[in-house]
């Protein structure tokens, strides 16, 4: 039976300094060692070649929000459901969730950190009945990996949106002139519907949108 993240501080009080970001805006991180590695193939990997060591200075593609936000993770196994206020208009505020998992898919040992991120992102639009912005798509589209699920729900929800005229093809036509990886996978998209309506991505399994990487399933229940 794995050791909880209480028995791990109980068992090794051993301290990690991260320093993240650059300059000014540079901050220090304080986590239990032990913990860390066992969640970060990163940190395990940095830490093999001297286990003495306990400072460690991230590469400047790793912000200080998404680390915040990933420190919060590694003591408690979650992420907090994104905060749907009246004051919500678009989604810009979601910023700091793509940024953690473009920074989670560097950091983590597997994906169940953007498993979760994907279920909390896609509630938030399915709860506002609304799509990727235009900012949004694209600014993390090729910051994403070619096969990942966070690259394909922008596609098939844009794709979705303007096949059900919700959106307007022109909307998108800077992210599109901007990535030709989008583009080609909006014209992959309207080619498979064969004049008929897209599926909505809004209403298909959570697991249909994870990384099920080496053949692993799931029940489509990660949060």
């Amino acid at each position: 039976m794995n050791d909880t993240p209480l028995e791990i501080l109980l068992s090794d009080q051993k301290i990690a300094r991260i320093l993240v970001g650059e300059g000014r805006n540079q901050e220090v991180f304080l986590i239990h060692k032990k913990l860390l590695m066992m969640k970060s193939s990163y940190f395990e990997t940095r830490n093999s070649t001297d286990q003495s060591v306990d400072r460690f200075t991230l590469d400047h593609e790793i912000t200080v929000q998404a680390f915040r936000l990933f420190a919060k993770w590694v003591y408690r196994d979650t992420v907090d459901v994104i905060a749907i206020t009246q004051d919500c208009k678009g989604d810009q505020h979601l910023d700091r969730y793509f940024d953690l998992y473009f920074a989670a898919g560097k950091l983590c040992k597997d994906s169940i950190l953007q498993d979760m991120l994907m279920d909390r992102i896609r509630d938030f639009y399915r709860s506002t009945s609304t799509v990727p912005s235009l900012n949004n798509v694209k600014h993390w589209y090729l910051r994403t990996a070619i096969k990942s699920p966070l690259r394909r729900f922008f596609a098939e929800s844009v794709a979705w949106a303007i096949n059900r005229s919700k959106v307007d093809a022109t909307d998108y036509k800077l992210a599109i002139d901007a990535a030709g990886a989008f583009a080609m996978d909006l014209i992959i998209l309207f080619q498979s519907t064969a004049g008929s309506y897209l599926e909505s991505p809004f209403v298909k399994p959570n697991c249909d949108f994870h990384w099920h990487k080496q053949g692993r399933s799931c029940d489509g229940s990660i949060s």
